[in-house]
């Protein structure tokens, strides 16, 4: 029965419409809809219900819920048995449905008598209205209840005493303050106040009567009661309240106020040592009267004195007219925009100088919200600036160094017996030739472009470091893609906070693969300066001055003077080893390099014991080689010669000019008497004859030309003898003026120059010249006479001697606008006898330019001819300033 009760297989419902679209369709649809909203309501339903908790009945709002959605779902099989004959499940459906029903049905009935009872809109709306009159009237006694209970116990918590009469005087109230200070009281009010004058006496007998209303009266009086007797500043205020006419009461303690006061004044004195203390000046601006008060700071950090009057303006033009703006702009901003008022700028400080300063500021606005009053605060803050500027700096210099250094930068965490890279440079990655992401976070036991020895190496140096708990440096060879390079390295452990033991390493390693290279290069060129020194000429030593000891010296020290370096080990004195008549100028020598402040050389000659016992002459070149702290010189650097030959040679060569300068002095003296002879009988023949030249001319021309060649010859002898004579030895030096040597010259030419008519002009005539001023006169007259001499026919001399001044020397020029010569005569013109010219045209010796040349070389200058022939000749002298 039921299989046949739940059979698909019976006529389906559509066989009933003849299958016909338009009957089937309109039935699906509508179902389809129907059950739609059936669905839908009850949803509604629920919703309905928890939204309105307070109307109860839930169960019937259930129950319909579930009625009207099993009537949707019978909707549902109807649609079903259209196609299939489903007959039996939807009898059931409809079962359920017929069961929801009766059951909703007879709840429903149920119910009904208390569902009745529910009022209507009306009668609801009519109940509310009463409720709310009711509730209204309720609230307002409430809230006049506790506005009374508020105002007590704010009258009772008031540190006040404060008391309230009615018309007739008797005191009705009278708060627990005043209780707490005076006890309680009853009765008139004139029982307990009295008044100190005889007008504010007469107010408190009459309760306040001769008060108008709202009127006050404030006196200082006395309050009497059984437990104090005290003076008070009593205040009367008459007042209305309900029709009533109430006198209010309120008396001030004086010692209070004067406590109050103390307070103030201590509480000022506090804030002026605070502001008097801070390096702050403090500012108050009232906005609407424009009137400022600054503290004493604030002045002297601008640099305005005190007495002056503190206002917007003089604050103002302190800020420095680049920053005006700005600062405007802030304190608008602030005004209208309440934006932050702080501000930095440059202005004047008490120096007059410009400086950093900070202000801030906040303001203090009335009820619409406008500004009344703008208080703040100025600081100098130039050193924080330049602190920060500096710290900045430093940072960038850091930031720069790391990431711009050529030195290899790196930090490693220490972690279970390894070491983690996090941090890696440029340069280091460079070395390295990888990339950040192969080393970074990486631990030394990941990494594979490190051999494994080269890890063991590192890995043994990083714990070396942890452990020591101490810097660690040490030179290095690590391969870098088979480029073996040298790294001095240094190691220092740092730890984090906290840790007890060392958690970060930082290295850095700097690449001396070419130190090493120039080390190796050193090495190499010592050897080669070593072999180089002992195969010198010269003997080479390293004196210490403190010591007085060589340090060092060369084989050929050895060789010129026979000491090996151990020999000095057991000197004393190495004074003795130096002859006895040049100890006192060796002395004086070491005292100059020893009182020395520069590089200068200091020569010497002197003859020092050899190591067999004879005198070797030495002729050496000392220098300061090193100087301590203070730059007093430690070492001495020495080379010298062995000049024994050349001064024995030098002995011969002066013994023989000794000789010839007597020979030329000798010889001048037997030549110059038969010469004498010559010229005298020569000139006694000439006046004996002197009748007869008429008759026989030849004969006075033959004389005369005879007298001539004698003079010429008696010259001639003289300027030998000068030239002999002029050496080094027979020097004098002086330190004059140029025009102290140029015009005994120009006294002796002055016939010469009167009768050629010259013009001769010197610049610069006082500037100082070294030299032997009787010689120099010598080559200036030799000089200027030959401008004369050779002067254009027809023309005047005109001759122009410049001085220029140099850092060493003096350059002398003496030009003339003469005949000239060939250039490639220039040199050949100081030679003695070389002359260019006959006599018959030009007088002369032929040596007068040679012993110019004689007196320059002594002098140890130098003379140079520059000359165009036809235009004039240049002499150029460079005159040493120290000879």
């Amino acid at each position: 029965m039921t299989e046949q009760f739940f059979r698909g297989d019976y006529m389906p419902h559509g066989h009933c419409y003849l299958w016909q679209p338009h009957i089937l369709w309109t039935h699906v649809v509508s179902d389809l809809l129907i059950a739609t909203a059936y669905f839908s309501i009850p949803i509604a339903i629920v919703i309905f219900m928890k939204k309105r908790n307070d109307i109860g009945y839930n169960n019937v709002f259930l129950l319909f819920s579930l009625f009207i959605l099993f009537c949707g779902i019978t909707h549902l099989f109807g649609i079903w048995t259209i196609w299939q004959g489903v007959y039996g499940y939807h009898g059931m459906a409809k079962a359920v449905t017929a069961l929801v029903s009766m059951t909703t049905a007879f709840y429903l009935y149920k119910l009904l008598p208390e569902l009745l009872k529910v009022p209507t809109i009306s009668q609801y709306e009519g109940i509310k209205s009463e409720y709310g009159v009711s509730r209204q009237e309720n609230k307002k006694l409430t809230s006049l209840l506790e506005g009374h209970i508020q105002t007590k116990w704010m009258l009772d918590s008031l540190p006040l005493n404060f008391l309230l009469a009615n018309e007739q005087g008797d005191v009705v109230f009278a708060n627990e303050y005043f209780k707490s200070e005076f006890g309680d009281i009853n009765g008139k009010l004139s029982n307990y106040l009295k008044a100190n004058s005889q007008e504010f006496e007469t107010i408190i007998q009459s309760s306040g009567k001769t008060l108008a209303l709202n009127e006050n009266a404030s006196f200082v009086g006395q309050i009497k009661t059984d437990k104090k007797n005290q003076i008070v500043e009593i205040i009367l205020t008459k007042k209305e309240y309900a029709g009533e006419v109430q006198l209010l009461i309120t008396l001030k303690d004086l010692k209070e106020v004067a406590a109050l006061k103390q307070q103030l004044v201590e509480s000022n004195a506090l804030f002026a040592r605070a502001t008097s203390a801070t390096n702050d000046g403090i500012w108050d601006w009232n906005i609407q009267t424009g009137k400022q008060v600054w503290s004493p700071k604030l002045f002297e950090l601008i640099g305005v004195p005190e007495n002056q009057e503190a206002n917007y303006e003089t604050w103002f033009n302190h800020v420095h007219p680049d920053f005006q703006d700005i600062v405007q702009n802030a304190v608008d901003a602030h005004l209208k925009h309440k934006e932050r008022y702080e501000v930095e700028y440059l202005g004047r400080n008490a120096q007059g100088e410009y400086s950093w300063f900070l202000t801030r500021g906040d303001s203090i606005c009335e009820s619409h919200g406008n500004p009344v009053t703008m208080s703040g605060a100025l600081r100098n803050i130039d050193e924080q600036k330049k602190a920060q500027r500096l710290l900045d700096e430093r940072t960038q210099f850091l930031d720069a160094l790391y990431m711009g250094t050529n030195h290899g930068i790196w930090v490693v965490e220490y972690l279970d017996n390894d070491f983690k890279f996090t941090t890696y440079n440029n340069t280091a990655l460079k070395w390295a030739g990888i990339s950040q992401q192969q080393i970074l976070n990486k631990r030394l036991s990941e990494i594979t472009f490190f051999p494994a020895e080269v890890k063991q190496h590192l890995h043994a140096k990083y714990l070396t470091c942890v452990e020591q708990n101490s810097p660690l440096e040490y030179v290095e060879h690590i391969p870098f893609e088979g480029d073996a390079r040298w790294f001095k390295t240094s190691l220092y452990p740092v730890k984090k906070t906290g840790d007890k033991r060392n958690t970060y390493l930082i290295g850095s390693a700097v690449d001396i693969t070419s130190e090493k290279e120039a080390q190796r290069q050193l090495a190499d060129s010592h050897n080669f300066l070593e072999s180089l020194l002992d195969s010198s000429v010269c003997g080479f030593y390293i004196f210490n001055l403190d010591t007085q000891q060589n340090e060092r010296i060369n084989k050929t020290y050895t060789e010129l003077l026979g000491y090996e370096l151990d020999d000095f080990a057991n000197d004393i004195d190495l004074m003795e080893k130096f002859h006895p008549d040049d100890r006192a100028s060796m002395i004086e020598h070491m005292e100059l390099i020893t009182q020395s402040t520069g590089n200068e050389k200091y020569f010497l000659e002197y003859r020092f014991r050899h190591k067999n016992g004879h005198w070797v002459w030495c002729y050496s070149v000392d220098s300061v080689l090193e100087r301590d702290e203070n730059g007093k010189p430690k070492r001495m650097l020495g080379t010298f010669v062995d000049v024994s030959d050349k001064n024995e040679f030098l002995g011969k060569l002066k013994a023989s000019n000794e000789y010839l300068e007597q020979f030329a002095f000798i010889a001048s003296h037997d030549l110059q008497e038969p010469l004498r002879k010559i010229s005298a009988f020569s000139e006694s023949i000439y006046q004996r004859l002197q009748g007869q030249f008429k008759s026989d001319p030849d004969s006075e021309f033959e004389l005369e030309r005879l007298q001539l060649a004698a003079k010429r010859l008696s010259k001639m002898i003289e300027d030998l003898l000068k030239l002999s004579r002029i050496n080094t030895n027979a020097l004098s030096l002086e330190t004059v003026s140029f025009n102290t040597v140029l015009t005994p010259v120009l006294e002796n030419l002055e016939l010469s120059i009167f009768r050629t008519k010259s013009e001769i002009e010197c610049d610069n005539p006082e500037l100082l010249i070294t030299a032997d001023a009787g010689l120099f006169e010598q080559v200036l007259q030799n000089l200027i006479a030959n401008a004369i001499k050779f002067t254009k026919p027809d023309n005047i001399p005109e001759i122009n001697i410049r001085l220029t001044e140099h850092e060493s020397s003096v350059e002398i020029v003496i030009e003339d606008q003469g005949i000239g010569l060939d250039q490639s005569h220039a040199k050949r013109i100081f030679e003695p006898f070389k002359r260019l010219h006959t006599r018959e045209k030009y007088e002369g010796s032929g040596i007068g330019l040679a012993i110019v040349a004689q007196i320059i070389k002594v002098h140890n200058a130098q003379i140079r001819c520059e000359s165009i022939e036809g235009t004039g000749t240049q002499f150029i002298i460079n005159l040493p300033r120290e000879v």
